[in-house]
């Protein structure tokens, strides 16, 4: 069996760690949704019995995701992680990913680990 793709470890370290300085606090007339996220990296990956699956950072491990019916097994699909931020007293914090699938550059599937 084949080593699932996976992230890039030094990336994904990088942005989860963004925020860590206390430097970083909103200042009042900046933007601060309560919640957003930040693209880490996307992995291209076909698409096997109506899913895509990838070995996922944070100890989650490997993960499937299924994709909709009517997309072909054999089709290459675009894996793309986000990391999901929460603000918090003006504090942003990494609070999970998403990990969502895209086929012809459509939005086809997503899925949320917290932590």
């Amino acid at each position: 069996m084949s080593e699932l793709p996976s992230f890039d470890k030094a990336k994904f370290d990088a942005l989860w760690n963004r925020y860590q300085a206390p430097n970083d606090l909103l200042a009042a007339e900046d933007f601060s949704p309560e919640s957003f996220s930040l693209l880490s990296e996307c992995l291209s990956i076909t698409v096997e019995n109506h899913k895509v699956c990838v070995e996922l950072p944070l100890k989650i491990g490997k993960k499937c995701i299924d994709v909709p019916d009517w997309v072909p097994n054999g089709s290459v699909a675009k894996v793309c992680l986000e990391i999901r931020y929460k603000t918090v007293i003006g504090v942003k914090i990494p609070i999970g990913i998403d990990v969502c699938v895209y086929v012809a550059d459509q939005k086809v599937a997503c899925a949320y680990f917290g932590i």
